[in-house]
């Protein structure tokens, strides 16, 4: 399994502590390598995952799971995907 989701405590954004260690995004970008070149921007898979899907207080999570939490999307396509998703999460019904 893949180590993903490390909860810290510290401090982050607008130097407020994080003194309960939970997550700080509203999404998650779990990223996968297919080939042998990582400069190949193709072999690249992206599954993005809301923070609320994510099994709480796991530190690990194997990447069947993720993959079977969210379908791959490709890179020229992330973008568009994650300000999708960020909208769907901003909407009064997600």
């Amino acid at each position: 399994s893949a180590k993903i989701l490390r909860s810290r405590t510290g401090v982050f954004p607008q130097n407020q502590p994080n003194t309960k260690g939970t997550r700080l995004a509203d999404l998650y970008i779990f990223a996968w390598h297919e080939g042998q070149d990582q400069r190949i921007v193709g072999d690249w898979q992206f599954h993005v995952i809301a923070a609320a899907a994510l099994p709480p207080g796991q530190k690990t999570l194997a990447f069947s799971r993720i993959r079977a939490m969210a379908a791959p999307v490709h890179a020229g396509d992330l973008r568009h995907h994650v300000a999708h998703e960020a909208a769907r999460l901003a909407s009064p019904t997600a």
